[in-house]
């Protein structure tokens, strides 16, 4: 049982380090590298049909 608790731990702080690593929101810059926003181009493609 102490295994399992100490398995728990570990794997829980490792999630913790990984969100600390994220940088969320994603930064304007991805834009600006060629890489197009697909979340933002559904969007817009959403609004257009919409009309």
């Amino acid at each position: 049982m102490l295994i399992l608790l100490l398995f728990l731990v570990l794997i829980a702080l490792a999630l913790q380090l990984n969100h600390g690593r994220q940088a969320w929101p994603s930064t304007p810059g991805i834009t600006r590298n060629g890489v197009p926003d697909r979340d933002l181009e559904r969007l817009a493609a959403d609004l257009r049909v919409l009309r």
